[in-house]
């Protein structure tokens, strides 16, 4: 599979298909609001904890790309192919809400674009299929997009995650604050 890197919509319309045939996780959303089609994010795991406001969620995929030579945006110093990672976090509010900001694949790491899209869901509903598993249901959430500021995008899907135990969620979520921070965001 051949991925361009030009935009972000198109890197994750095309990559994040390929990545998510295999994907262990449940978890699809789906960004719509560009006019070349939505972005689908599938993640590759998802990791579920209580917090005293609800459950938080933190969470990873793998898109592959292609840094062909005869390319306008060849970059020698990246690999041939590869993959690139794009990160999430669900942080719950008051109220049942759910803060949810969704990173890009991070440029300094790769073929990325630094992307940043925030929103928060109102009135979340968790479900348990089991003791281990949250289910959310996501529909219509306002996202805002940090490289395309002036669009309107919409966030709906559904976020499967498993219960993990602190040190693993502590280090997911410690992966996705040093990712947010290549994009000056502390």
């Amino acid at each position: 599979m051949v991925v361009v890197v030009r935009t972000w919509f198109g890197l994750m319309a095309i990559g994040v298909w390929a990545a998510g045939c295999s994907s262990a996780s449940k978890t699809r959303l789906e960004l719509a609001g560009d006019p070349r089609g939505p972005a689908v994010y599938e993640f590759r795991e998802v990791l579920w904890r209580e917090r005293p406001a609800g459950v938080e969620v933190v969470g990873y995929g793998l898109m592959p790309f292609y840094n062909s030579p005869v390319a306008i945006d060849y970059r020698p110093r990246w690999p041939t192919s590869g993959y690139v990672i794009f990160r999430m976090h669900g942080e719950p509010r008051p109220g049942g809400g759910l803060a949810i900001t969704i990173l890009g694949p991070a440029r300094r790491l790769g073929p990325g674009d630094d992307e940043m899209l925030t929103g928060v869901a109102d009135g979340v509903t968790v479900t348990a299929p089991d003791e281990k598993t949250r289910r959310i249901d996501l529909r219509d959430v306002a996202m805002r997009s940090r490289n395309l500021p002036g669009e309107r995008f919409r966030l709906s899907g559904t976020i499967v995650a498993t219960r993990a135990a602190e040190p693993k969620f502590e280090g997911e979520l410690a992966q996705f604050a040093e990712e947010r921070g290549y994009r000056g965001q502390e």
